[in-house]
């Protein structure tokens, strides 16, 4: 999958030049910033709506907020549950399938890079700082000298 200025591909794997668009249908048509999928293979894009769009197939299933004000900028579906991080700096936590709010967590800049194990939450924001969380507590493990951002996270388990 891809997503981009007012469009969202699905990719066939096995011929590379084979790709579908997404169906909107009732849904509002925007441009999706980022995407991925869960384990069961349903995808997720966050809107620059400040919508998360539920993929099922290449059919938009549903649009949910994701972000207070602004656009996502973050997502990541893992371990039953979905992460948004808006450019407002919440990350809102989802379950899935049923797409209820589980949890919200505050920042005091915009989301850039969410990754979740074993019920650590770790959460990369622009201005460079990152933090881990862990049920309430919320701790910052690095802070930037400067206004950077932080793209990407990965979380080993160690």
């Amino acid at each position: 999958m891809t997503s981009g200025t007012k469009h969202i591909k699905f990719w066939d794997p096995i011929n590379e030049s084979k790709k579908h668009s997404g169906i909107h249908g009732e849904y509002p048509m925007t441009s999706h910033s980022v995407c991925c999928f869960d384990e069961e293979g349903v995808a997720y894009t966050g809107g620059h709506n400040g919508l998360v769009y539920k993929w099922v197939e290449r059919n938009c299933a549903g649009t949910y907020k994701g972000s207070e004000w602004g656009f996502v900028s973050a997502i990541r579906a893992i371990d039953g549950q979905l992460f948004a991080g808006g450019k407002c700096g919440t990350v809102t936590i989802f379950s899935l399938p049923d797409m209820a709010v589980t949890n919200t967590c505050k920042f005091d800049s915009m989301i850039r890079a969410i990754d979740h194990q074993g019920g650590n939450l770790l959460v990369g924001t622009r201005n460079g700082s990152i933090y881990h969380c862990a049920g309430e507590d919320k701790k910052e493990i690095m802070a930037s000298h400067h206004e950077g951002e932080v793209w990407g996270l990965s979380n080993n388990g160690s």
